[in-house]
């Protein structure tokens, strides 16, 4: 029987880390995108909740998940991407409103280390 520990890092963009525009955490509230894991039968799923009139965008959601050799493990599945003309006018990939899931197959060595990096705006008003 192989134990599997998961190591979560949720983190923001670099984006908005730097440019302190996620208003969210800039006025101390929690991040309305619901992130959850959970392992079965040899997988992991890595699920978002993004709620309505919000959106992440696809180029800058990244997960990435390390085992204990330091191998990269790319996901088995992915949500589909939906095309998207924001406020501004310019074309997007984005997750909608919805719950998203990554799956991952648990083939290499544990621990496996999971890293989320994403940017995720509301629409009404426009904030990211």
């Amino acid at each position: 029987m192989k134990i599997v520990t998961i190591t979560k890092f949720f983190l923001l963009s670099t984006f908005l880390a730097l440019h302190g525009t996620a208003a969210f955490g800039q006025f101390g509230l929690e991040s309305p995108f619901k992130w959850s894991e959970s392992v079965s039968d040899g997988n992991l799923s890595v699920k978002v909740d993004v709620p309505e009139k919000h959106y992440l965008y696809a180029k800058s959601t990244e997960l990435r998940l390390v085992d204990a050799k330091g191998t990269v493990v790319k996901p088995a599945e992915t949500p589909k991407i939906t095309d998207y003309t924001d406020s501004m006018g310019e074309a997007q990939k984005i997750y909608p409103k919805g719950l998203w899931t990554w799956t991952f197959k648990l083939d290499g060595e544990a621990p496996y280390a999971l890293k989320v990096d994403y940017l995720g705006c509301a629409k009404d008003p426009f904030v990211c």
